[in-house]
């Protein structure tokens, strides 16, 4: 154990020499100093424990002494020792934070027995200010775990939320905007992209949460493509890019910072989820780790949409060809119409009829009808873009619904639908036949269409208008346009 250190300052050598004698002989490591300057360097090296001193020191007072103590955070304690004590100076020493005050010459056992109370009360203060670091240190401890425990509860309940939100609907697209919001609010995320491959599809699906210029989604789509593992060149068709917003500037530069993580679900990885940032994200293995379960819900909502979709889609199919039927063309029409008003977009209409066609069923039965109907929708589904709605309404009637599209392009579409529908042979028992449409054509920005009623009206009318002038042909709702195609490669335009 190491001994109490003992410090004297007494300009009375023979006295300060009688008090050392005796405490070193007591087991204390005294040292003795009459020069007052020397006294701080004597701190500087080892401060001691105990600093007897007396007050008449000339150039350093007890209260200068106690002042190096607190500017060098010492916890050494001072005895006063005086020769003449005064009852108001030893309460001012004790008062500026010395220990206790002596009278000289100093009684050895009253000596002793101060500094047993000294030391004394030093152990309890080292073991005060233990205690009370340790208690920081705890408390420190304390509000770092309250901390973790407060970011973990945001945490679930953030993904609470997000699992709220993404259960509350089967729409894909809103799916995507949920998830990209989640994301947005927790990384700071300005993109976000799925690129999904489901079950029975060819290639797969971008999704993304921002209107994409096609080159930029051509080549977002393929390094994701790329790094999911996927071939165009081994699959029937590229990625199908999927823009849920069609209003607002399209975005034409990416981010160039970005954070992929896998879509898993039902058992295997069907995709990627890909975060762009403008800046470089800050994301710690908390977040990422956070993240990385945002990517598992919405990969099982993505599954989840899709199969409603599917559902959806033979909800509103035509089982014969594959077309969507009545209702959902006129669904489409409504939303299709509704978002060309607002964004002042051409919208045209196509209405088709297969002439001649109950002669068909007549002759050769009505499965010999179906295999002619499935036929011409083969040839419209070839014929119309990707983006086109295509319908079978009933019976023999088709419909092509064509956003973004003049009534020239409209009409140019028709022409290419009959010219194939002409061209094709179908075989019908034992002989080949031959099957023509009447198609008429209707355009939104007509002044006769104010509803999506007004446009199946006036395509309708033009449809039955070509009929009446011969079938096989085309004809406008135009008041000063005619299509007359009479099955020559030729087309001219005649007043009415």
């Amino acid at each position: 154990m190491q001994k109490t250190s003992i410090l004297i300052i007494d300009p009375d050598t023979g006295h300060g020499e009688f008090l050392a004698k005796y405490l070193v002989s007591k087991g204390f490591y005294v040292s003795t100093s009459i020069d007052p300057q020397g006294v701080p360097n004597l701190l500087s090296q080892k401060a001691p424990d105990l600093v007897l001193m007396d007050e008449s020191v000339k150039g350093l007072t007890p209260g200068r002494l106690l002042d190096e103590f607190h500017r060098r955070a010492l916890d050494t304690f001072l005895i006063v020792m005086a020769e003449r004590p005064d009852l108001n100076r030893a309460m001012e020493w004790i008062m500026s934070g010395a220990f206790s005050f002596l009278a000289k010459p100093v009684e050895l056992d009253r000596l002793e027995q101060t500094i047993d109370q000294g030391l004394a009360n030093q152990a309890a203060y080292h073991q005060v200010v233990s205690m009370a670091r340790d208690l920081q240190e705890a408390n420190q401890a304390l509000e770092l775990e309250k901390a973790a425990l407060r970011e973990k509860s945001e945490q679930l309940h953030f993904l609470n939320e997000l699992g709220f939100k993404l259960g509350a609907t089967l729409e894909i697209s809103q799916i995507v905007k949920r998830t990209a919001e989640a994301l947005t609010r927790l990384v700071g995320a300005d993109l976000v992209l799925f690129l999904a491959h489901f079950s029975g599809d060819d290639s797969p699906r971008l999704y993304s949460s921002r209107r994409l210029h096609p080159a930029l989604a051509a080549s977002l789509s393929d390094d994701l493509a790329f790094r999911f593992g996927f071939r165009t060149k081994d699959a029937s068709g590229p990625v199908q890019v999927v823009n849920p917003r069609r209003n607002g500037r399209p975005l034409t530069l990416g981010p160039e910072h970005r954070l992929i993580v896998p879509l898993t679900g039902a058992g295997r990885k069907y995709g990627l989820l890909g975060a762009y940032f403008c800046e470089p994200p800050e994301i710690d293995r908390d977040r990422a780790a956070l993240i990385e379960n945002v990517a598992h819900q919405a990969a099982q909502a993505l599954i989840n949409g899709h199969r409603h979709e599917i559902a959806l889609n033979l909800a509103a199919r035509d089982p014969l060809t594959g077309l969507f039927n009545r209702r959902a063309f006129d669904e489409h029409m409504e939303r299709e119409f509704r978002f060309s008003r607002r964004y002042q977009t051409d919208l045209s209409l196509i209405m088709m009829d297969l002439d001649r066609f109950k002669s068909v069923n007549d002759r050769y039965g009505h499965q010999a009808g179906d295999e002619v109907l499935k036929a011409v929708a083969d040839i419209v589904t070839d014929t119309v873009r990707a983006t086109d709605i295509t319908a079978r309404l009933g019976g023999e009637e088709f419909a092509v619904l064509l956003p973004n599209t003049r009534e020239a392009r409209a009409l140019d579409l028709a022409r290419r639908i009959q010219e194939q529908v002409r061209r094709t042979r179908i075989r019908l028992d034992d002989a080949w036949h031959t099957q023509t449409v009447s198609q008429g054509v209707s355009d939104s920005r007509s002044p006769f269409v104010e509803s999506p009623a007004d446009l199946i009206h006036t395509a309708d009318q033009a449809m039955y208008q070509a009929k009446r002038d011969g079938r096989d042909t085309i004809r406008t709702a135009s008041s000063d346009k005619i299509i007359i195609d009479s099955g020559k490669d030729d087309r001219y335009v005649c007043k009415q």
